[in-house]
């Protein structure tokens, strides 16, 4: 974070590095690749802990992902961007 490397960047990296672990340090397919990226993506956005996530990860592995790691009481989720609406109908999209 200090050399302006994003959280996200940070993702993408951990995320490929795992599916090449995972592929015996062969190169995955594209598509693999970012399948592996939109998994950890939604974990962290869930489980914003470094840690736990990267523990399950050494664990699991990246397709057990979301089933060992999901919103914890005590751990707050990361910020969200929400446009304001002015009614319900909005909301549902009617």
């Amino acid at each position: 974070m200090r050399i302006n490397l994003g959280p996200k960047s940070v993702i993408a990296g951990l995320a490929q590095a795992f599916a090449y672990y995972e592929n015996g340090l062969k190169r995955p397919s594209d598509e693999r690749l970012k399948e592996a990226v939109t998994i950890l993506n939604s974990t962290f956005s869930e489980l914003p802990d470094w840690q736990k996530v990267i523990d399950a990860l050494r664990q699991y592995g990246l397709d057990a992902l979301p089933q060992h790691c999901h919103l914890t009481v005590g751990i707050p989720v990361e910020p969200m961007l929400a446009q304001p609406t002015k009614s319900t109908k909005e909301v549902r999209g009617a």
